[in-house]
């Protein structure tokens, strides 16, 4: 049974990062509890753009970074790595595709574009824009147009 009150009882006095399925019952939590940073799951990720992509949508290069991530974490399990060694590559080689992938899905929410609506039609446009009009590919600009469009 999932419900809001679960989240109290598992985490009462808990602080730090808290990572989750995205379930609103834990967001929820986070923003009335001080102390606590919430985190995604990739796998949960992962499968809204596989979705995007088996519906034939292709979500921009996504996927491929997520496989790029999942192929990091693979090779520092089999050659198993210290703490200290596993956090500098991760620093040197994830952070950078992580950061990447943050700062699109921010700037779609920041223009009230649902992220993995963006990601999966911009792959379509892309080649049929000249290159005066590749602004048009970012999120504030390809939501104008969107707009424009629809009117």
């Amino acid at each position: 049974m999932r419900g809001s009150e679960h989240p109290e009882g598992l985490l009462k006095g808990f602080s730090g990062y808290l990572q989750c399925d995205g379930y609103s019952a834990y967001g929820k939590y986070v923003r009335e509890h001080e102390g606590l940073k919430a985190l995604g799951c990739m796998a949960h990720a992962r499968r809204k753009f596989k979705e995007a992509e088996s519906e034939g949508q292709a979500p921009l290069n996504i996927l491929q970074q997520i496989a790029k991530l999942y192929g990091i974490e693979k090779r520092l399990r089999e050659d198993g790595n210290d703490a200290e060694t596993i956090y500098a590559i991760r620093q040197r080689e994830s952070l950078p595709l992580l950061e990447e992938f943050y700062s699109m899905v921010v700037s779609c929410e920041r223009h009230s574009i649902d992220p993995s609506q963006y990601l999966s039609a911009v792959p379509e446009e892309a080649p049929h824009l000249v290159n005066r009009d590749q602004s048009h590919l970012t999120p504030r600009n390809w939501a104008k147009v969107k707009q424009a469009q629809a009117a």
